[in-house]
């Protein structure tokens, strides 16, 4: 007696397991190799909050709340603020972040971590809220 058994195994890239974009809400922990914690702020700590389902995505810079748009297109991005609220806060890193966070052209996520690239330098990181 002879049985014979046949699999056929499905291979599965990294590739299309990654996420399609970065979406819910990222809290700042790094600006330009600089850690930042609520020890180093004198305001509410900088966090986005992108969409699952658009390109619109918000958040806090520090100081004022923001939207744009954000398109992540493979390992590319593409960061616009288009509003913001208008509030002095001195010693807020809110001009940096807004400076910053529009230079982003890639990006990729690394356990709980977003990092956000200008080119192949890191520009910002982000944990999971």
């Amino acid at each position: 007696l002879i049985i014979g058994v046949a699999c056929k195994a499905k291979l599965v890239s990294n590739e299309s397991m990654a996420p399609q974009k970065p979406s819910g809400a990222w809290q700042l922990v790094e600006i330009n190799a600089r850690n930042i914690t609520n020890d180093t702020l004198k305001f509410s700590a900088p966090f986005i909050q992108i969409s699952d389902t658009t390109t619109h995505f918000g958040g806090k810079d520090g100081c004022n709340s923001f939207g744009g748009e954000a398109e992540f297109k493979g390992d590319s991005a593409k960061i616009k603020i288009q509003f913001s609220t208008k509030m002095y806060c001195m010693e807020s890193i809110d001009q940096e972040f807004n400076a910053t966070i529009q230079k982003v052209n890639l990006w990729k996520i690394e356990g709980s971590t977003l990092i956000l690239n200008k080119d192949k330098e890191v520009i910002m990181r982000f944990v999971k809220r």
